[in-house]
């Protein structure tokens, strides 16, 4: 369970790298061993172990050790994408719980506006509500209560 919690966070890392213009990191062989992990019977462990050498590798980059330019980033994310997602199944479940955890975010904020309400402190409110605009989420006063929708 830590092993998938491991490549999770890297494919999540991974999006938050950033090229540089010249690199040290040598992905050009990556894929094809990929493949060949594939094309021997479908060795999901050596397909596996591949990937964690590359987690390796992507923790390295995010701590600055090393570097890796636009060509070779890229292809380690498509690797990830194919080989990780696509043929393992992985799946970086961040935008999940986020869309999951987004309503009870939205009713905690919508609380906290109505406390201000409550005091009187309309400046908070209107400020509530203009920046639920801005990201989106547009809200509704009601006899009911307040409703929101994304837009």
């Amino acid at each position: 369970e830590k092993g998938l919690e491991r490549l999770l966070l890297a494919m999540e890392n991974l999006e938050r790298i950033s090229p540089s213009p010249s690199g040290t990191v040598d992905t050009s062989q990556l894929e094809a061993n990929c493949r060949e992990a594939m094309n021997d019977d479908l060795n999901t462990p050596l397909l596996i172990a591949l990937l964690f050498e590359q987690v390796k590798i992507i923790n390295q980059l995010l701590e600055g050790a090393v570097s890796i330019d636009a060509t070779h980033l890229e292809n380690l994310k498509r690797v990830f994408r194919i080989y990780g997602q696509d043929i393992l199944g992985l799946k970086a479940e961040k935008a999940g719980r986020t869309e999951d955890r987004l309503p009870a975010l939205v009713e905690l904020v919508l609380q906290l506006r109505q406390e201000a309400r409550q005091r009187k402190d309309f400046a908070s409110s209107d400020r509530i509500r203009d920046t639920l605009l801005k990201l989106g989420i547009e809200i509704k006063d009601t006899k009911q209560g307040t409703e929101w929708r994304l837009l």
